[in-house]
């Protein structure tokens, strides 16, 4: 037995370690027939292992004919395929396939499984870097370290509350998010007067040349991969203005403007030495609407790879110099609201994540 180095004033006992198939009930998902599978919204919900649990709860995308539901709402779900442990609340009542498993109990089993999983738990019991995928044995064999109930009530409610500050001021980036993006759109479409060339008559288009084993977590120089996250690099292959974007990965939603040296991945598409628009003004003008583009032009409704012409065949309008810089200090003041409240969201993470070091055993 144990205790948390930091808990409520009221309590002193030590904590009990519990297996978590003795504190909760533990289904594993079985997919259904193929043939049950529909998009009837009146049939029954159908939870796989790629549900988007990103927001702590399921988001509903399939449905099944099969009757039986093996969760009921307020379940927790978790994924037992890589990537193994996210999880999340079922706001439904559903029938869960493979690749996740519903475990019923109480909110602090939730907590403390999202405790584990920021702790790299599955990782560490695989001896590993990656884990695959975890049995029924393992999670049935999960030891859960528990306090009383009036504790773990309280450590619940705390943690809740920090989860709602959290989730709020999501959802405040969500929407100043959606707020820039209409104010972009109706200005650079409210004037039927802006020039209209091609990407590729107003810039240069061109790739990296590193691969990510060349990051270097000591290196001066931002070190641009396929992802949202900036690493760094011992050496730079650029020394310019450049709107930088990913050719792999969340296509058409990762974009970045940099004025400086740089180093950047193979599969990331840098756009330099502009003409006629400013570096500024095509960021904004690509980041708003390359996305629309890159979807239309695939036959699916997701965008594996970007290909060379999406972006230097994408027509581009825009007007006489002075009203783009014009336009564009509009634009800095969103952008500059924007990344103040991500800052905020980023210490409320942190804030949790320490806390749930120092609350848990």
């Amino acid at each position: 037995m144990s205790k948390p180095k930091l808990r409520f004033k009221e309590f002193y006992d030590e904590w009990n370690d519990y297996l978590l198939k003795d504190i909760s009930v533990i289904t594993m998902g079985q997919s259904p027939n193929s043939e049950n599978y529909t998009n009837d919204s009146n049939d029954t919900l159908l939870i796989q292992g790629n549900a988007d649990l990103s927001n702590g709860f399921v988001v509903p995308r399939l449905y099944t004919k099969q009757i039986t539901k093996t969760c009921d709402i307020n379940d927790i779900i978790m994924t037992v395929r890589a990537p193994v442990g996210d999880i999340a609340i079922t706001k439904y009542n559903a029938c869960i396939g493979r690749g996740v498993c519903s475990i019923k109990g109480d909110k602090y089993i939730y907590h403390y499984l999202d405790y584990l999983k920021n702790r790299d738990y599955w990782k560490k019991i695989s001896k590993g870097s990656t884990i695959d995928s975890i049995t029924s044995e393992d999670i049935k064999n999960l030891n859960i370290m528990k306090p009383c109930e009036q504790e773990s009530i309280k450590i619940t409610k705390c943690i809740d509350l920090l989860n709602k500050k959290i989730e709020l001021q999501s959802k405040k980036i969500e929407d100043l998010k959606l707020f820039t993006k209409k104010i972009i759109i109706d200005i650079l479409n409210g004037e039927n007067t802006y020039n209209s060339k091609l990407f590729k008559d107003v810039c240069t288009i061109q790739t990296g040349k590193s691969n990510t084993q060349d990051k270097d977590e000591n290196g001066k120089y931002p070190f641009y991969i396929r992802s949202e996250n900036i690493e760094h690099s011992s050496k730079y292959i650029f020394d310019c203005e450049a709107v930088i974007t990913i050719g792999d990965g969340n296509i058409g939603k990762v974009f970045f403007y940099e004025n400086g040296k740089f180093d950047c991945h193979q599969r990331v598409y840098v756009l330099n030495n502009f003409k006629e628009v400013t570096g500024k003004y095509l960021y904004y003008y690509f980041s708003t609407y390359f996305y629309k583009r890159a979807i239309s032009m695939s036959a699916k409704n997701t965008v594996d790879s970007v290909r060379m012409e999406m972006i230097s065949d994408m027509e581009i309008k825009y007007p006489v110099k002075e009203e783009q810089q014009r336009i564009t200090k509009i634009f800095d003041k969103l952008e500059k609201k924007q990344k103040l409240e991500e800052k905020k969201l980023k210490i409320l993470i942190n804030l949790k994540k320490g806390l749930m070091q120092n609350m848990f055993v």
